[in-house]
């Protein structure tokens, strides 16, 4: 919390200690945990409104657009 960041290098930089060994007790604690689940815990459903990133949340309601991944010329572009 005190980083007021979700990037592991600036909450590493915050911890005490060196900070390289810090990123490395964040990555293996990733490892062991289920991360989703836990951070479900900070969710409050009668929240007024919810901050996230929504490329990572399910979005049920979402048009399928045929146009995505379409260059100009109305092709496909190759990979």
């Amino acid at each position: 919390m005190e980083a007021q960041s979700p990037s592991l290098t600036n909450i590493a930089e915050k911890m005490d200690g060196n900070s390289n060994s810090s990123y490395k007790k964040i990555q293996r604690f990733v490892k062991k945990v289920d991360l989703k689940r836990l951070l479900l815990r900070f969710y409050q459903e009668d929240a007024e409104f919810v901050i996230g990133d929504p490329t990572e949340m399910e979005r049920y309601k979402a048009p399928k657009t045929s146009y995505v991944g379409v260059l100009n010329d109305g092709k496909t572009a190759s990979g």
